[in-house]
């Protein structure tokens, strides 16, 4: 595999390009359910199946497609969920409360057009939303993420510094400034849990229910999208802090301790 890693990256950009661009291509055609749904099945994930079998990579290896048959690891992975959670959302709110000003509304206007449209799919028909924004996003952008892209770093740079390449990635492209440190911390997290377990399904869990509570949670309340909201630190949102990193690594820790999945490069 180390020897096709350069096609294969080259593929998964080009890919994501033609994602990109057909999404707009989309929406003037359909409705914006719809056409996220059809980019991201036929012109995202569609292009990897492809890739992946022209390069004769194994799917069920490239894309950890592995079943979980310790029910211990589907509760382990919702109080994941949890910890995770709760600490994204206190570290954004951190953020908020230590940026310069000048650079806090830059970065809340950056975002809030994601908050708008988040809200309004949300309010507009919820089923779609959540079919389009958290079901479909959580099993293909995992397969590519934590799948096809983490193994191909793992294999060319190894297990660590392929988690670490695959988060960045993974941030970067969401174009959200204030959720790019807590989308990359988020990425680690799942990456790590996807080499422990060699399965894709624990970070396809997470990843639905991170975005199925974002987009209720924006379909009853919009005050985060208020960029002249005061936001000042408390020793509440540090005891959260501290408390949701502590269980999360916990979580990270027994996942690594009890279902370490070791592999050959």
């Amino acid at each position: 595999m180390k020897n096709k890693f350069w096609l294969a990256f080259i593929c998964f950009i080009a890919s994501y390009i033609i994602y990109i661009f057909s999404q707009q291509v989309l929406q003037l055609i359909f409705d914006i359910y719809f056409s996220i749904i059809i980019s991201q099945l036929f012109f995202f994930l569609l292009p990897i199946l492809f890739v992946s079998y022209s390069l004769s990579f194994n799917f069920r290896s490239i894309f950890r497609i592995n079943r979980l048959f310790n029910f211990s690891l589907y509760i382990y992975t919702f109080i994941l969920f949890c910890s995770l959670f709760l600490f994204i959302h206190s570290l954004i709110f951190i953020q908020l409360t230590f940026l310069p000003e000048s650079f806090k509304i830059l970065v809340q206007e950056h975002s809030k057009n994601t908050e708008y449209i988040l809200r309004d799919l949300a309010k507009d028909s919820l089923p779609w939303a959540l079919l389009s924004l958290a079901v479909v996003p959580a099993i293909v952008e995992e397969l590519i993420f934590r799948g096809f892209l983490q193994k191909i770093f793992e294999h060319r740079y190894g297990a660590h510094l392929g988690i670490i390449y695959t988060s960045l990635i993974f941030a970067l492209l969401h174009f959200n400034l204030l959720n790019l440190i807590p989308l990359f911390l988020l990425s680690l997290v799942i990456g790590k849990i996807a080499l422990y377990t060699n399965s894709i399904f624990p970070g396809i869990i997470i990843h639905f229910l991170v975005n199925t509570t974002t987009i209720i949670s924006k379909s009853f309340y919009s005050g985060f999208l208020d960029a002249e909201q005061d936001y000042k630190f408390s020793l509440e949102i540090l005891l959260l802090f501290i408390f949701s990193l502590f269980v999360t690594m916990i979580i990270v820790h027994t996942f690594k301790r009890n279902y370490n999945y070791k592999v050959n490069y």
